[in-house]
């Protein structure tokens, strides 16, 4: 898939280097896990156009997904309404592993870009 987290899923992690190998598993589920719930639209799309959407995403220490927001809309309506549906979607993940949160929660950013190239398909 052309679609990766805007940022490295373990940056609202602890500091440090091997954070990034440790946790980098559970930012590649959190990213498959929402992007897999994304109905990616195939009308009101140029083809071949760039389209993303950035989402942060919070999620509580029992797995819960208590936020879901954009903060970096993209130009288009329609692929910001199927972005905010996917929070509809996944209400609840695999709860963040022992060390990789700080307080009561973790918070992740998610970019989700949109596949012009193959029609709006998935692959």
């Amino acid at each position: 898939m052309a679609v990766r987290p805007a940022c490295p899923p373990y940056r609202g992690g602890t500091a440090g280097g091997s954070n990034a190998s440790e946790f980098g598993w559970y930012g590649n589920m959190l990213h498959d896990r929402f992007y897999s719930a994304w109905i990616q639209p195939t009308t009101n799309v140029p083809s071949g156009a760039k389209i993303s959407t950035l989402v942060k995403v919070r999620i509580e220490k029992d797995g819960r997904v208590s936020k879901f927001e954009i903060i970096k809309p993209s130009e288009n309506p329609v692929v910001n309404e199927s972005v905010a549906a996917v929070a509809k979607q996944v209400s609840h993940v695999d709860p963040p592993p022992t060390g990789l949160i700080k307080g009561d929660h973790y918070d992740v950013k998610i970019n989700f870009e949109l596949n012009t190239e193959l029609g709006g398909s998935k692959r």
